[in-house]
């Protein structure tokens, strides 16, 4: 309500289900991903979107391990807002939720197929963010090889990548910094994006800070690399 929303409230989906049925108007559904009773939120948004069409739907969740991720990947045309999240978090991703454009069904006329991309090295050790990202990531035509650590993703470097997108912060001794000036030793001229909460970020690459947008993600990768 303090970013300026209109909201109604339910404890689950059978009360969300009963505003909708009664007529209330929505915009957007802002489900946990987790919650009591017999119908999951994917179910959920599928009953929504049947009595509400084009009714847009934003998950959160602090897991991840649970019905919209399968195989360490969101499921497509997913939106999760990972927990905890701050207020500018939850305000950007509203925004972003509401203001994409509506999805044409895949295989439907003019439904446009996600352009050629990079390959990018994505190296983030905070499991539902790398999900979030490597989404993204893919949904703007990039393939996308995932690592948890700086070990890890040396050991990804000779399979070709064109971009590395690294927190400063990893776990295992060796900083996102560090891991790049070494990627750069193989891989001499790699682009490289720090997406990180720290203030000071870093000089030798394009900082993103977190937490971000879709969009500033994009943009990030276009100074990095030309590209979007």
């Amino acid at each position: 309500r303090s970013l300026g929303y209109r909201v109604a409230e339910a404890d689950g989906p059978a009360a969300a289900l009963g505003l909708l049925r009664a007529g209330a108007a929505a915009d957007l559904l802002f489900t946990d991903v987790v919650m009591p009773g017999d119908v999951s939120a994917p179910e959920l948004a599928a009953q929504a979107r049947a009595l509400r069409p084009g009714l847009r739907v934003l998950y959160t969740s602090g897991y991840t391990s649970n019905a919209i991720v399968h195989h360490g990947r969101l499921d497509e045309g997913v939106a999760l807002l990972p927990k905890p999240y701050a207020r500018d978090a939850l305000a950007r991703k509203l925004r972003q939720v509401l203001d994409a454009p509506a999805a044409a069904p895949a295989g439907a006329p003019g439904a446009a197929a996600p352009a050629r991309g990079l390959r990018v090295l994505l190296v983030e050790d905070e499991a539902l963010v790398a999900m979030a990202a490597a989404d993204a990531l893919r949904a703007m035509g990039h393939e996308v090889l995932e690592a948890a650590d700086a070990a890890g993703a040396l050991a990804l470097l000779d399979d070709g990548v064109d971009l590395l997108v690294t927190d400063l912060r990893l776990p295992g001794g060796m900083s996102g910094a560090e891991l790049a000036r070494e990627a750069r030793g193989r891989r001499p001229g790699l682009p490289v994006v720090y997406a990180t909460g720290d203030a000071g970020g870093a000089a030798d690459g394009v900082v993103l800070q977190k937490p971000y947008t879709d969009a500033a993600l994009r943009e990030a990768i276009r100074t990095a690399a030309g590209t979007g």
